[in-house]
């Protein structure tokens, strides 16, 4: 991970084209994967739906390679129950993070833009609860939860350009998060990740970004 995060900041300090702010808002979905201490896997865990928010910073390395970095704050969550024991418990968990990533164009068409991105996402807990049976436990301090996690996340982006400084983004980004660090009870917990955003990017100056060439043509 080091080496993979030393290559997109060596891209990110080369001369780029331009520079744009991005800001996104979505719906991130989750499924918790716990196993215990022998291996086995937690079963009937249901995925939580909840809002997610980035904000951050993009510059175009080429004509359709872009690097990314963002803050990114994510709520995620799961519910479940015990047949056995009739034990019903469910989890909230809110972490802070940033995003170190490359997006490249895939696609183009008038107005349209698709990228394929990937990334890696350092992020920690800031605050969250565990229910059991409507009992409520801070999970700040819980192991599992406490490390710090690593996502690594792959999707696409669909940029519809607006104007010559600015267009309209809709995202999709699979991704999957492993804490690290992690304790001596062989106990691991593990976060899929299914993300839906919608945003804004905005160019700090007319040049490549927003087909800079198509507005020329129309004399813009």
């Amino acid at each position: 991970m080091k080496n993979l995060i030393l290559i997109i900041l060596v891209l990110a300090a080369s001369q780029g084209f331009s520079q744009q702010i991005n800001a996104e808002i979505g719906r991130v979905s989750t499924e918790f994967i716990y196993k215990n201490s022998k291996g086995e896997r937690l079963e009937n865990l249901y995925p939580g739906v909840n809002v997610c928010y980035e904000i951050g910073y993009r510059k175009t390395l080429t004509n359709k390679l872009f690097f990314h970095t963002n803050a990114v704050y994510n709520t995620y969550s799961s519910a479940g129950s015990d047949s056995i024991y009739n034990n019903s418990f469910s989890w909230e968990a809110n972490y802070l993070g940033f995003n170190l990533g490359l997006d490249f164009n895939a696609f183009m068409y008038k107005n349209f833009r698709l990228n394929v991105q990937a990334e890696v996402s350092p992020q920690f807990l800031t605050k969250g609860v565990q229910s059991i049976n409507d009992q409520l436990f801070q999970l700040k301090g819980v192991e599992q939860f406490n490390s710090p996690f690593v996502f690594y996340r792959g999707g696409l982006r669909l940029n519809y350009c607006v104007q010559s400084n600015l267009a309209i983004s809709l995202k999709y980004m699979y991704g999957v998060g492993n804490s690290i660090g992690g304790g001596n009870d062989n106990e691991r917990l593990s976060f899929i990740t299914q993300t839906i955003t919608l945003g804004t990017v905005w160019s700090l100056n007319d040049c490549e970004y927003c087909f800079r060439n198509r507005y020329r043509q129309k004399g813009l």
